[in-house]
């Protein structure tokens, strides 16, 4: 819906024109001041450099911008030159009759381009050329020479650069051309070194100065020898120049030396030198070392020392092979004036000798015993013996078992002396000593001693380097006794009788016999120079033989049997009435006799006399003695004094003879009985 009401006012026409041409006026302006900043922006990028590109981050690409090219210099060409070396042998001093023109020296060079080069062959009649062409840089050689072992000794004086002429060809060799080389000026024996450094070809010519000197040999007499040989230790000098080197030291040391150490333990005699003038030596206390020397000015020619050498018997030391070496050497001043010395010259020269030590093809370096057991008569004895033994190298004594299976053995002695003995063993005897022998794998022994000293000794050498000892021993012996009864004839052992041993240094021994009367005395030493007494302790009822017996068994091993008897004392009483210490037998009563007439007849109550009987004389009873009792049947006992003991008289009844043959006829009926009895007794005795 339309409403009239007032309307804004209009401005006026003026305002509206002024303030368009001021928009107008501003738009320009900044247009204008646009222009003006992209004209600078412009200008500074013209005049300002790109930046330098910055190494991307790793794992990053780089960008790729390349840098602008940089022009090199055109390298000039390397020129290429041919590098020569001649090296010659000149031997500046006479030759004295020496074939030594030929003689091939080697050399060896460092630094050559490429590798080492050699060795090379030269001598004095042809030297050694190496060549190699190319582009090199400036390079250094150095030429390292090898003095031959020939028959003469040279020393190396020095270098000096030489020259060449002539031509190079297929066919064609320059000519080697060396300088003079004075030794006893010019001396320098160090190693030559060549440096190429020129543009183009090179030839450089190197001349090494050698000196024929001298040669020292030694020798020995034999190489194989026994102690005590003597053999000669030879040293032999060829001087082929005056020696003209003075002498440099204060106190005389030579410019020459011989320089001898022989080893030790060898005995050396006085040396001997051809020509003897030429030496001037000295002997250092105590042999063996020996210095000579030939002072200056010794002219060419040949000299020697012999120096005698006696191998010692007495130590197993020398029992090796021996290596002897003999040493030369020569010095020179270094310096001016001289402060110092340098060996021209030092070698040597050595020899061996061989000392074979032993006897019968065995060779030893120390000494052996053995120690043997013989047990005489009894080769089978297996008894076990100690021996002992004490000597040089061994600290108080030594110990070891031996017996006759297995001899003892001590090895590794030294030389020397030495004490062996043996323990005594129970029950046997020693019987001495004696030497044995050694045969491949076993020792011999004689059959007996020779000495009966407790202890024998024995010296090894390296001469007699083992030795046998054998001991001696006689084994036990025995005695037996053997007891015999015997009794009316018959004979049986005796069982319980006690017999007693002396004798030979031994305690008095008791034994007794057993059931078969026989009693042992065992392991008795041989009876040698002695004798054994074996006496019995008689019983009561019997008679011996003999008391006592000796018996002398001096073979080991023996057995000796002693037998003792007796006899029974058989007495019985009343077999003769009138036999001492019986009494009458009882008598049986007779009737009285009518007397005769005119006999008186005795009155009543008289008693009828008897006859008085002697009492029996008491006999003493004899001590036994060695000597074997006899007894003979009837004979009577003497009576004191030696005479006859008178018959008791004839019992009866007077003189009449009928009523004693009545008497005599009841005795041997008596007798016979007896007799009966006795011999049924003894048939009982040996039933049983």
């Amino acid at each position: 819906m339309h409403q009239d009401g007032p309307r804004p006012s209009s401005p006026p026409a003026g305002r509206s024109i002024r303030s368009r041409l001021l928009l107008t006026l501003l738009a320009g302006v900044v247009a204008l001041s646009g222009l003006i900043a992209g004209l600078e922006t412009l200008t500074a990028r013209a005049v300002v450099p790109a930046p330098a590109p910055q190494p991307a981050p790793d794992g990053v690409p780089a960008p790729d911008v390349a840098p602008p090219p940089v022009a090199l210099p055109t390298p000039a060409p390397v020129p290429t030159s041919t590098k020569t070396l001649i090296i010659a042998k000149s031997l500046p001093n006479p030759h004295y009759g020496i074939p030594y023109w030929g003689t091939p020296f080697q050399v060896t060079l460092q630094g050559w381009p490429g590798t080492s080069v050699g060795p090379l062959t030269i001598s004095e009649e042809r030297s050694a050329m190496v060549t190699v062409t190319g582009a090199f840089l400036p390079f250094t050689v150095t030429i390292q020479e090898t003095i031959p072992d020939s028959d003469a000794e040279y020393i190396y004086y020095g270098w000096k650069p030489g020259t060449w002429t002539g031509s190079w060809g297929p066919t064609s060799t320059p000519i080697v051309n060396c300088p003079v080389f004075d030794p006893a000026t010019e001396m320098n024996p160090v190693p030559p070194t060549v440096t190429f450094d020129q543009p183009g070809d090179e030839v450089e010519v190197v001349c090494l100065y050698n000196g024929l000197f001298a040669k020292l040999t030694k020798s020995v007499s034999a190489p194989v020898v026994r102690p005590g040989d003597t053999f000669f230790w030879d040293l032999d000098l060829r001087v082929y120049e005056p020696l003209r080197t003075p002498i440099i030291l204060a106190d005389e040391l030579p410019l020459w030396e011989l320089y001898l150490s022989p080893q030790g333990g060898f005995i050396y005699g006085t040396p001997i030198f051809t020509p003897q003038a030429a030496f001037q030596c000295a002997v250092a206390p105590p042999l063996p070392a020996l210095g000579c020397w030939l002072p200056e000015g010794t002219p060419p020619g040949r000299y020697s020392i012999q120096i005698p050498v006696t191998v010692p018997t007495g130590t197993f030391a020398v029992c090796d092979r021996f290596v002897n070496k003999a040493k030369w050497s020569s010095f020179v001043p270094l310096g001016n004036p001289p402060r110092d010395v340098k060996p021209l010259v030092q070698n040597s020269n050595e020899v061996a000798v061989e000392v074979v030590c032993g006897s019968d093809g065995v060779v030893a370096t120390s000494g052996t015993l053995h120690v043997a057991k013989v047990v005489r008569g009894q080769p089978g004895d297996t008894t076990s013996f100690t021996a002992t033994i004490s000597g040089p190298g061994i600290s108080g004594s030594a110990s070891q078992p031996f017996s006759q299976q297995r001899p003892a053995i001590l090895p590794g002695l030294a030389a020397g002396t030495f004490t062996l003995s043996e323990a005594p063993q129970a029950p046997y005897t020693y019987a001495g000593w004696a030497y044995g022998t050694v045969e491949g794998a076993s020792v011999q022994c004689p059959a007996n001693p020779t000495s009966s000293a407790a202890a024998a000794t024995v010296t090894l050498t390296n001469v007699a380097p083992q030795a046998v000892v054998c001991f001696y021993n006689d084994p036990p012996v025995n005695i037996v006794v053997h007891k015999v009864l015997n009794a009316l004839g018959t004979t049986s052992n005796g069982a319980g009788w006690q017999f007693t041993l002396t004798g030979c240094g031994v305690t008095p021994q008791t034994k007794t016999t057993g059931a078969d009367g026989k009693a042992t005395f065992s392991d008795l030493p041989p009876a040698v120079g002695c004798s054994y007494t074996v006496t019995e302790t008689v019983q009561a009822g019997w008679t011996p033989q003999s008391v006592s017996q000796t018996a002398q068994p001096t073979r080991g091993g023996e057995t000796v049997t002693l037998t003792f008897v007796n006899s029974w004392d058989w007495n019985p009483r009343c077999i003769d009435p009138m036999e001492p210490g019986c009494s009458e037998p009882p008598r049986t009563p007779t009737p009285t006799p009518t007397p005769p007439a005119g006999t008186p007849t005795p009155p009543a109550g008289t008693p009828t006399p008897t006859p008085t009987t002697p009492a029996a004389t008491s006999t003493p009873t004899a001590t036994p003695t060695n000597t074997p009792v006899t007894q003979v049947a009837g004979e009577r006992t003497p009576g004191p004094g030696g005479s006859p003991t008178p018959l008791a008289p004839a019992t009866g009844f007077g003189p009449g003879q009928g009523q004693g043959s009545v008497s005599l006829l009841l005795v041997l009926a008596g007798l016979v009985s007896l007799g009966l009895g006795l011999s049924f007794l003894a048939l009982g005795r040996r039933s049983r």
